[in-house]
């Protein structure tokens, strides 16, 4: 840092008034004697040991929070590091899968084998520039908060005078409120293509030559899996020198008074869903399963619902969905002696593979939340609140709100799900992270 040795120069007595320093003066943060006082009794001040003591307080306090935001930063150093290699292995990887697939084709094959082979490398080294200049960036902020935490350290730990002490603390903590603590984000997409793909694409003639490179395309494009650096656990907030001001949170949480646990019903599972043993989890499967008949079974769509149904008081769970295909997310409702055999999910969102929805039965719904999403989530919370006017929300992990339904019941309302190549899995709210 270019500008780590201009701290002040220390000072034993006022060169005014040659009189020790005494006070310090809030308002404009500066050491006085008791001469100097005279000119700023209407100012608040404090006797500079006072001043000194509350000051190193805050620099501890500083210290703690440049310390933790190192760590983060560490974490997401050594996942650059990982993820620089990753890539690597992965492209390369799917490299070979090309190359072994188009080697085994006429040689009709040969244009496009060596446009499939550029193309790939090609973003290769697009993604490990990236990587790169994502991880240059990051590790020069360590050195600075290493360099800055060290001189922090050695104004606490160094046996000065209050005034030299006050006159140090005044440039570190100038450096403090500037460095930029934030860690940025970084993406990086992993491509690689199914064994029955493959074998599929092994088969095709020489006349398909142009479909088969059409088919490879569309099916990487179809089958990113994007893999998200680690995040920050809160955002650090260093304090300003005295006086000190306060910072209001604006991050938003829903109000919850019962964390519901949810078993899924195996009496209304479709025949295309299968469950998991311990009833927590459950997907899709191509081939149906043999079932006995019930009453609540669904014959039509592949649905499942949970077992316990909700009537009063409020309620939130959370799941954890999967798949890329189709999936329904939501709750439903049944009049007594009414059967689920040809009812949709009530009330839902859906993702169709392209956009997440919301829908009433058959009626859709669109706001502006839910017209960024263009990718489906992975995690979704949903809370129920009885009242007279019964409310269904939808939450990102992040605590974003995506929709409300108000509904209308006409019995018990059980949480279900409409899967189509998806799966889901019912998991345990832990309110410690939220």
């Amino acid at each position: 840092m270019g500008d780590d040795k201009c701290m002040p120069a220390w000072t034993a007595v006022c060169a005014n008034h040659k009189e020790p320093w005494e006070f310090f003066c809030k308002e404009h943060q500066e050491c006085l004697c008791r001469s100097c006082l005279e000119e700023h009794k209407s100012h608040p001040y404090l006797l500079l040991e006072d001043a000194k003591a509350a000051s190193v307080d805050i620099l501890k306090e500083n210290i703690r929070t440049l310390e933790d935001s190192q760590k983060q930063i560490q974490l997401n150093v050594a996942w650059l590091q990982d993820a620089r290699s990753q890539v690597a292995s992965d492209r390369a990887k799917l490299r070979e899968q090309l190359a072994q697939l188009f080697d085994e084709v006429q040689e009709t094959l040969a244009l496009e084998k060596k446009a499939f082979l550029a193309s790939v490398d090609d973003e290769k080294e697009k993604s490990l520039t990236l990587l790169e200049s994502h991880l240059s960036e990051v590790q020069e902020k360590k050195g600075e908060l290493a360099r800055l935490i060290t001189k922090a350290n050695e104004l606490v730990e160094k046996e000065i005078s209050a005034k030299d002490f006050m006159d140090c603390y005044s440039w570190v903590m100038g450096k403090m409120l500037r460095i930029d603590i934030n860690v940025p984000q970084c993406h990086a997409a992993r491509h690689e293509l199914e064994r029955t793909v493959i074998g599929q694409l092994k088969r095709d003639s020489q006349a398909a030559v142009r479909n088969v490179s059409k088919s490879i395309r569309d099916k990487l494009l179809r089958m990113p899996v994007r893999v998200t650096a680690p995040k920050p656990a809160s955002s650090f907030t260093l304090k300003p020198p005295l006086p000190q001001r306060s910072v209001k949170s604006t991050t938003f949480k829903p109000s919850t008074s019962q964390t519901s646990d949810f078993l899924l019903d195996p009496n209304t599972a479709h025949c295309n869903i299968s469950i998991s043993e311990d009833r927590l989890s459950c997907q899709w499967v191509a081939h149906p399963l043999t079932r006995p008949p019930h009453p609540e079974r669904f014959r039509l769509h592949p649905q499942v619902l949970c077992s316990q149904g909700l009537s009063t008081g409020e309620h939130t769970w959370q799941v954890e969905v999967g798949g890329t295909r189709r999936w329904e997310v939501g709750v439903t409702c049944k009049s007594r002696d009414q059967a689920w055999v040809d009812s949709c999910i009530s009330w839902a969102l859906r993702w169709d593979g392209r956009q997440l929805q919301a829908f009433e039965g058959h009626k859709r719904y669109f706001n502006s939340k839910l017209r960024t999403i263009n990718r489906a989530p992975t995690l979704l919370r949903l809370h129920l609140h009885f009242s007279q006017k019964t409310e269904l929300s939808f939450y990102t992990s992040e605590d974003d709100l995506l929709h409300t339904f108000t509904i209308k019941t006409s019995g018990p309302v059980f949480p279900g799900f409409y899967l189509e190549e998806s799966s889901v899995k019912i998991k345990k709210l832990d309110f410690q992270k939220h």
